[in-house]
């Protein structure tokens, strides 16, 4: 016997309905049972939390920290899971009173309540005023996983006191985030790293204290210093670097010694210690300082005749570019600087700005066009910082000006740019005329089609290209 529609459409919203209060009733179910287990979890942190706890609360928390493990096997985690815990963070051992023992036993039940067995409904918040309290706690959002899994430890609300950090530290360390090579931003270590970061904001606002000693200041004065001689351009963002340091550096003193009434000589160290903990989250053990180098002499522009000394009895080395700097690993957080450029310059690239030794250098037989890792000449650089004198040498010793830089696996913009496009975007009209003089292509376009006019339009000065002929 057929069905009639109507009849077919009852039937069908019948089974829909049994099927929706039977998913609800599941819920439901549920959710008590997760509202439950975070409601022990918070009683375990309100009664750990009080100072000391007594013997009675302690046997308390211990029944509280038992039940929930007890609940988490239940709902599925296996044996697995509690080894990969214990072997990547630390399986906790029984309650013991203490804010340690507590930190471990929140982050363990958080992370195994969290996730496909849905016992943690919410975040487990800790109050700072708590953490003002009790320092220790703030560890409880310490990432380990690198991933997703970082998100499931508990936090705390101690953003809201960062809000009176003068704002001089806030634009170094956003200055210096320019150059970290984008560590941490992709992919799922993404969440581990706001963890680790929202904690060095912690501590430099909260608990100065507990940040690393800084570098001894006769190794070193300021962050990116060895970064600083991979290149002139590097150089030239460090001079700036060193600018917001010292006003950084300044306010964050008086930030100290106002809110943590620090003396004004314990204040100035806190203060080193919060900025060198922005520039490299608090690790440099493998960052070394400015050391007594041949490019450094020459950015600097130490007399030429001392520097020639030291060349002649071997103090400086005219190839020492072919040894470059340390290999850094740029998957290390620590290096994580030099992620985008691990090779220096070459020594001509530095010699232009310093005219005496360019000459000398020439002299040397060190060939004209040798390149960095991008294929970028000297000439490139002369023009790129309007170094008018060092740019005609180099023309002179029959530098080509329109040699391109080359495609490379970096995440560059643009590529096969010309010296000429360099100075239409950052020298004088001089500069450009000069390389148009010894035949710089004014017609020339870069990978993206962008010619050399479009390159003239960023500059902040005028450029007239006109009375140049493209060939």
């Amino acid at each position: 016997m057929r069905l009639s529609f109507q009849c077919r459409m009852g039937t069908l919203l019948f089974l829909c309905l049994l099927l929706t209060c039977t998913t609800t009733g599941a819920v439901a179910a549920q959710r008590p049972q997760a509202e439950k287990f975070q409601e022990q979890l918070q009683r375990a942190l309100d009664l750990g939390s009080q100072s000391p706890p007594t013997p009675q609360i302690i046997s308390e928390i211990r029944l509280i920290f038992i039940d929930l493990e007890r609940q988490v096997r239940d709902k599925g985690r296996n044996q697995g899971f509690f080894e990969f815990f214990k072997e990547v963070v630390e399986q906790p051992t029984p309650y013991d009173g203490t804010i340690d023992s507590l930190v471990k036993w929140l982050r363990f039940l958080s992370v195994a309540g969290d996730g496909r067995i849905d016992l943690m409904t919410e975040e487990l918040v800790i109050p700072c005023e708590r953490v003002l309290k009790h320092p220790n706690l703030k560890n409880v959002s310490e990432p380990v996983f690198g991933s997703s899994m970082d998100l499931y430890f508990p936090n705390t609300d101690c953003a809201k006191f960062r809000k009176q950090i003068p704002q001089s530290l806030i634009r170094y360390a956003q200055f210096i985030d320019q150059f970290s090579g984008d560590y941490g931003r992709d992919g799922t270590i993404r969440f581990a790293h706001a963890r680790s970061n929202a904690l060095t904001w912690d501590r430099i606002a909260l608990f100065p204290n507990e940040l690393s000693p800084t570098p001894q200041a006769k190794d070193c004065r300021y962050p990116l210093e060895k970064w600083a001689l991979m290149s002139p351009w590097n150089w030239q963002k460090f001079q700036k670097s060193k600018t917001l340091f010292q006003q950084a550096e300044r306010d964050m003193t008086r930030y100290y010694q106002a809110h943590h009434h620090m003396m004004q000589g314990k204040a100035k160290q806190a203060a080193r210690k919060a900025l060198w903990a922005q520039a490299f989250e608090g690790q440099w053990d493998e960052i070394t300082c400015l050391n007594n180098s041949l490019r450094h002499a020459l950015l600097t522009r130490q007399p030429a005749a001392q520097i020639i000394q030291k060349i002649t009895d071997g103090t400086y080395q005219l190839d020492e570019w072919e040894k470059g700097l340390p290999t850094f690993n740029p998957q290390h957080p620590n290096t994580s600087i030099w992620f985008y450029s691990k090779k220096q310059d070459p020594l001509l690239h530095f010699a232009v700005f310093h005219t005496d030794m360019l000459a000398y250098v020439l002299e040397q037989n060190i060939v004209s066009q040798q390149t960095n890792e991008i294929g970028k000449t000297a000439l490139m650089t002369a023009a790129q910082f309007d170094k008018k004198e060092a740019l005609r040498l180099l023309l002179e010793k029959g530098a080509n000006p329109n040699v391109t830089t080359r495609h490379t696996t970096e995440d560059l913009r643009f590529n096969a740019r010309t010296a000429l496009m360099y100075a239409a975007e950052n020298a004088s009209q001089e500069t450009v005329d000069l390389l148009v003089q010894y035949g710089a292509n004014a017609g020339a376009k870069d990978s993206e089609g962008r010619t050399v006019q479009d390159y003239a339009q960023r500059n902040s000065q005028p450029i007239d290209l006109s009375t140049h002929q493209a060939r």
